[in-house]
């Protein structure tokens, strides 16, 4: 018993969490929230003095950091511990506004808060030292203490940010100086293998070692290849051109043309370069093939190099290109004699969920069932929470009609929260985090829920248990959702899923597709199915009612503030952020294009993401078919081409959630439907 007076224990199934070693005060000092959280009231005005002062430091505002420094004064130990980082920062910038940096070395940090916070402090001040160093009239060859400071941010002589400046310092330097510099520029090669801007090179000193050593690494055919891709780029264009002319007899003169060339010259190309310039080309042609059967072998040609040159992460880019080719043109036995040479089905496990799922289909097409079954059992198992896994659930039921989706979702074995014992350690982090999400600020949020993501079991759990592992999991999840921190939640589930720690079950989907503002949108009256609105808001904001997008998409909903004007014409900008409006709005803008795209799922969701105009040309270049499937993977713009697979995923989820079991014997075109009454 005594034992376990360390700990502090949740005893509901939503978190109530004690601060460890909090000061005995009287009642009214602690704010309980509705989750029965307790901690200081004036903590949560605290925190945002905390973010503040990392947005001042950044930007070097003193008067705005020492205001932040100076209000920062929290009740708790877990704030209070920051601070001396506060304070060390303070410093640190007062010393860059005078100039007097002695150096940047920063402490470790003894969470992810303050790590993030040291690193910024050096980064800053790093970056004030340099533009010192460099703007200075004295000598580098005088300050040692500079010399040393260069030589370990060499990564300057590649920097846009500092090329002028260290051009002017070396141009304006004495002979020491210049010494200096050029034993500089010669560290920099030796270090890195690679040549600094070419402007440096010039007040380099060459002797005999350093231009031995420049033409055993090929250093300057690396900036030849400038040229070479340069040159390639051209002849792809010019076939390119023969091809979009409708001359396919000299575009495949073309196309030989520039891959003799690169042939020739292939160690003189740009790898990355050359690999896009097949690729997409071959998507351009490809797109054709319904009305240009020439096209099929330029097309695949175009994908078979872009295979020999392709990295890593897009080999399984360019192979899907190829074999969706073949079933694009209706070949579906050259397809499956290209997954059986490139070895699909024994590195099935390998392989992306597209090329696993395409794979089980073409098998499914070609009347090859027995196949065909055992591939699309193995992608739900290896990715279940993935669109193509919906798709081959559909296309096994046609197979057999008692496959369910319990082949996608697991029972469930976490008991939930209740009565769960944690550690001090664990309590504390927790309460940090609470105060840090009321207080808003989804910058320190972020940080204390990796904080807490990445805490061992054995200091989150006081009890020891061989499932502590997967139940941490699984009590982040539902903690992160309870607390409508609904990115940390999906991040926490991406995760444990991808590494197989936890399974997918229907707390994990709870979590995964929360139904916040449920009420509101069936308030607005809407012939369209609520859980389609949910699906698309969960994909542009993931709830966040604040969100706000890089091009100004703002709210639930990311509306550009035209397109709400459209159905409110003296719109504030700012009332977007009002959950109410921006879905009242955004329902009939998704009502209007549902009714443009005659109830076409993909065209409509591809509207929203990408705008009515880039779709209006998707039709009349794009040869899009009965094939539904196909059409999605036709789409141009990867990500509206993702975001279509994604809001897909979603709604089939949300309708597991409302027990709706009837999609699951609709016809997979008819999936791809919206029903409507406007």
């Amino acid at each position: 018993m005594l034992k376990l007076l360390k700990y502090t224990f949740l005893i509901s199934f939503v978190p109530q969490i004690v601060l460890a070693n909090i000061p005995q005060s009287p009642a009214q000092d602690y704010v309980y929230l509705s989750d029965g959280e307790k901690y200081h009231s004036k903590d949560i005005k605290q925190a945002k003095y905390l973010e503040d002062f990392y947005w001042a430091f950044r930007n070097q505002n003193l008067s705005w950091m020492n205001k932040s420094l100076k209000n920062f004064n929290p009740k708790s130990d877990q704030l209070l511990r920051y601070k001396s980082v506060l304070n060390h920062g303070f410093q640190l910038a007062r010393q860059i506004s005078n100039n007097k940096i002695d150096h940047c070395l920063q402490p470790k940090g003894f969470d992810y808060i303050s790590k993030k916070y040291f690193r910024l402090f050096k980064q800053i001040c790093t970056q004030e030292k340099i533009t010192h160093i460099l703007n200075s009239k004295g000598q580098i060859s005088d300050n040692e203490n500079d010399q040393n400071f260069l030589l370990r941010n060499d990564y300057i002589l590649t920097h846009r940010r500092y090329k002028n400046l260290l051009l002017n310092k070396i141009k304006s330097s004495n002979l020491r100086d210049k010494t200096f510099f050029s034993n500089y520029i010669k560290q920099y090669i030796y270090e890195h293998s690679a040549l600094p801007n070419i402007e440096f090179m010039e007040y380099m000193d060459v002797d005999s070692k350093i231009t031995l050593f420049i033409q055993q690494k090929s250093l300057f055919d690396k900036q030849d290849s400038h040229y070479f891709t340069n040159e390639f780029k051209r002849l792809i264009s010019e076939f390119r051109s023969d091809f979009l002319e409708g001359d396919t007899e000299s575009a495949s003169n073309s196309l030989d043309n520039a891959i003799q060339f690169y042939t020739n010259n292939e160690d003189k190309i740009n790898n990355a370069k050359a690999w896009k310039l097949f690729f997409y080309n071959g998507k351009k042609v490809a797109r054709t093939i319904v009305k240009e059967e020439e096209a099929q072998d330029l097309a695949l040609n175009l994908f078979k190099f872009s295979e020999k040159v392709a990295e890593e992460e897009n080999l399984f880019d360019s192979k899907f290109q190829s074999l969706i080719t073949y079933y694009q043109s209706n070949q579906l036995g050259e397809a499956i004699s290209f997954i059986n040479k490139n070895k699909f089905l024994q590195d099935f496990d390998k392989l992306t969920p597209q090329l696993r799922f395409w794979s089980a289909y073409i098998y499914d097409k070609k009347n090859e069932k027995v196949q065909a079954k055992e591939l699309y059992l193995k992608q739900i198992s290896l990715s279940p929470l993935n669109y193509y896994s919906i798709l081959a659930l559909k296309q096994l039921r046609n197979i057999n009609d008692n496959y369910d989706s319990d082949i996608i979702i697991k029972s469930d074995n976490f008991k939930g929260i209740d009565k769960i014992a944690l550690t001090k350690e664990a309590s504390s982090h927790l309460a940090l985090f609470n105060i840090f999400s009321n207080a808003g600020s989804s910058f320190l949020t972020s940080l204390q829920g990796r904080q807490l993501r990445n805490l061992a079991p054995h200091k989150f759990f006081a009890l020891e248990n061989d499932q502590n592992h997967r139940n941490k999991k699984n009590f982040l999840l539902s903690y992160f959702s309870h607390k409508k921190e609904y990115l940390l939640s999906f991040k926490q589930a991406y995760s444990a899923l991808r590494r197989g720690d936890i399974e997918l079950t229907p707390t994990v989907i709870s979590g995964l597709f929360p139904q916040i503002y449920k009420d509101i949108i069936k308030e607005q009256k809407s012939s369209l199915d609520p859980r389609l609105v949910l699906s698309l808001i969960r994909q542009e904001s993931a709830f966040n009612r604040k969100a706000k997008s890089v091009v100004g998409a703002r709210g639930l909903m990311q509306l550009m503030p035209a397109t709400a004007r459209m159905f409110k014409r003296r719109l504030k900008t700012y009332q977007l952020y009002d959950p109410n409006l921006n879905i009242k709005i955004g329902t009939k803008f998704l009502e209007r294009l549902v009714k443009r795209y005659d109830g076409n799922l993909m065209l409509t969701l591809s509207a929203y993401n990408a705008g009515m105009g880039n779709v209006a040309k998707w039709q009349k270049s794009i040869p899009f078919s009965d094939d539904i499937l196909l059409n999605v993977e036709l789409i141009p713009f990867s990500e509206t081409r993702k975001y279509v697979k994604l809001i897909y995923r979603n709604l089939f989820f949300y309708k597991y959630l409302d027990q709706d079991i009837n999609h699951l014997d609709l016809d997979l075109a008819d999936t791809f439907k919206v029903s409507y009454n406007l």
